[in-house]
């Protein structure tokens, strides 16, 4: 009986010494307050795997609100894992102006949703081509919309997936849900987090461009109000936010005339609007979606609002005061006094981001790659027509027929070249370069 009693207490002295960590921050019920039309299935994937969570460092009330809230935009409020791609040739025009290119290539590909994909992601982010399935393939899927074959490759190699070879794993949720909080891991967004840092939070989930932060200040202030706010059960060693239910109604009528200001219904800044202009702005923006006029965000509203195809359609109002050049089309350009291009090979230059030492490339680097544009010098330029509004720059290369390499550390794809172009005849010099 002693010794019953010792290990006994040894036990008590062990669970006080060494608590059993606390894996449980939400449950069902939590999910379905905040996103009442989440797939049951989605919200059941998130609720019975939040170990995922703590193992990476998701452990306090105001990173676990934020990672929450990225899920929630990234998904439309956990609705679904993949990309939604079935546009109309009109609302293609508008989310993907800079890719289409033109009104009769958007009536082409307008309610095909395959085919969609492959045009305007088959030769970005290391997919091999529009003649090949990979915008499909590796369209946006999982809880944070990873896109791209050489984001697939990276996370499921991270994660011991073999999401590059078998992309659809990416969108069955427990996986998912593992590339998600592997990506989060990856470039540190539980920094920004401790600080309550939204804007630099979505910018490490979306690009610099930071597409989407507006709808995720509304998921996050729902979040936290309806979930974390009130849950002191597991403690936080980063930034607490107390804001006053004022102060976060006024934090979400900004984001909401944000949204409008965006989609062209409210002029004028949102943080100078009237509660009545912003009404009036609203009952606009039902109207044109079809939903009830009620000039308040109710719930059809907020979830319209929210959308991801709002929010990935401000890059055609971003982008409508440049040229629209095709951004796959070949660069190469014929200088003023002619140029013979002689015993070189073209590589692809959308590769995997690894360096050859194994590391990959730093999360700054690579935000300000991804906002990159592409640019003509004025020699360039001078060289290139119109066709209508298209700008078709002069180029001894023909239709671009590369693929992307996704081995970079192997020859012949980790080799410099040297490049040298000869004037023509009766030109006096050469220009060297490498490639």
């Amino acid at each position: 009986m002693r010794v019953v009693q010792f290990l006994g207490l040894l036990a008590a002295c062990l669970v006080f010494a060494f608590p059993i960590r606390a894996q449980t921050h939400f449950t069902a019920d939590d999910i379905l307050r905040v996103s009442p039309r989440a797939n049951p299935d989605l919200v059941k994937a998130l609720v019975e795997n939040q170990s995922l969570l703590y193992d990476e460092g998701i452990n306090s009330r105001i990173r676990v609100a934020h990672f929450l809230a990225q899920v929630m935009t990234e998904t439309g409020g956990l609705r679904r894992l993949d990309e939604n791609m079935n546009y109309s040739a009109d609302r293609l025009l508008e989310v993907f102006s800079r890719r289409v290119i033109s009104v009769d290539k958007a009536r082409e590909l307008g309610g095909k949703p395959q085919e969609i994909a492959n045009w305007v992601y088959g030769n970005r982010l290391g997919n091999r081509g529009r003649h090949t399935n990979d915008g499909w393939d590796y369209r946006g899927s999982g809880y944070i919309q990873l896109t791209g074959r050489d984001n697939f490759s990276r996370r499921g190699l991270a994660i011991g997936l073999p999401l590059a070879e078998q992309p659809e794993v990416a969108r069955k949720p427990v996986e998912g849900l593992k590339a998600a909080v592997a990506y989060w891991s990856a470039v540190s967004i539980n920094d920004a987090a401790d600080l309550n840092d939204r804007y630099r939070v979505r910018v490490l989930v979306n690009g610099p461009a930071a597409h989407g932060y507006e709808a995720s200040v509304l998921w996050f202030n729902t979040i936290w109000v309806k979930v974390m706010r009130d849950r002191p059960e597991f403690g936080d060693k980063s930034l607490w936010i107390e804001a006053s239910e004022e102060a976060l109604l006024a934090d979400d009528r900004v984001a909401v005339g944000s949204i409008l200001s965006d989609l062209g219904f409210l002029a004028g800044s949102a943080v100078e609007a009237s509660d009545e202009g912003i009404e009036t702005a609203l009952r606009s923006y039902q109207e044109s979606r079809d939903l009830q006029v009620t000039g308040v965000l109710d719930e059809d509203t907020f979830y319209a609002i929210t959308d991801p195809e709002e929010w990935r359609s401000v890059e055609a109002t971003e982008f409508a005061a440049l040229p629209m050049v095709d951004p796959d089309s070949g660069a190469a350009m014929i200088l003023d006094s002619g140029t013979l291009v002689e015993d070189t090979q073209v590589f692809e230059p959308n590769g995997a981001v690894q360096l050859a030492d194994g590391g990959v490339i730093g999360t700054d680097e690579a935000n300000e790659l991804a906002a990159a544009i592409e640019t003509y010098a004025d020699y360039e330029a001078a060289k290139g027509t119109y066709e209508g509004p298209v700008f078709v720059p002069q180029t001894p290369i023909g239709e671009d027929e590369r693929t992307a390499v996704m081995s970079t550390n192997s020859f012949p794809n980790s080799a410099v070249v040297q490049i040298l172009f000869k004037k023509a005849p009766g030109a006096i010099g050469s220009n060297l370069c490498t490639g």
